[in-house]
């Protein structure tokens, strides 16, 4: 990412560069032009020689020269350009939704595909993101609690770490696996507000409404 960027850098510095020869040879064709025309009126009169078209000529040639190498270094330069700026977006990860990175799972030099490959050097995600618009409270209730405990039943939850602060929520789900090593079953609530405060895996505590 960085060497594409100090590329595309350098490629824009010699776009403007080429930008500006072209810029002075296209203000000084008029002129070469002009030139000819006017020496070529004199030549019959005898009042200019035979040497001084041919080498007024000979600018204008040269001038028209440089404008088509100009124009062409140009428009190589900005196929190079764009092809550099094409391959830089491929080198920026873009998430499917607004959120906030809470971890990140693979290291500078690590392959990462979206599959796994079989082997044990190769990662199947490169961070995780948690959507800021849509927390939820994952609450792991003891089985013998769960007749206590039905869908849209209201929850106050309040953080361990925040005592002071509460938000209120709904229950949307009620698993039907019970864990058996928990001896719990996973019930969702889904906030009826999101807070800055509230952070991704934070411990919380849970009152069901009765």
């Amino acid at each position: 990412g960085r060497s594409l960027r100090a590329q595309i850098a350098a490629l824009n510095a010699n776009q403007q560069m080429v930008a500006a020869k072209l810029a002075q040879v296209m203000s000084r064709l008029p002129r070469a032009r002009n030139q000819l025309q006017r020496l070529s009126r004199l030549l019959p009169q005898g009042y200019v020689s035979q040497d001084d078209v041919d080498s007024a000529k000979a600018d204008l040639d040269a001038l028209d020269a440089q404008r088509s190498q100009y124009r062409a270094e140009l428009q190589q330069a900005g196929w190079q350009l764009k092809a550099s700026e094409i391959e830089l977006s491929r080198t920026v990860i873009r998430a499917p939704f607004d959120g906030r990175v809470v971890s990140l799972d693979a290291s500078p030099g690590e392959t990462v595909s979206p599959v796994s490959a079989g082997g044990g050097f190769t990662r199947t995600g490169i961070a995780t993101i948690v959507g800021l618009d849509n927390f939820n409270a994952e609450v792991w209730l003891p089985e013998n609690q769960l007749g206590k405990v039905q869908l849209q039943q209201g929850v106050t939850l309040k953080p361990d770490g925040l005592p002071d602060h509460s938000v209120q929520g709904t229950v949307s789900l009620i698993s039907s696996v019970v864990d058996e090593q928990r001896a719990a079953v996973l019930v969702v609530v889904k906030l009826t507000q999101q807070q800055p405060w509230l952070k991704h895996n934070m411990s919380i505590q849970v009152d069901f409404d009765e």
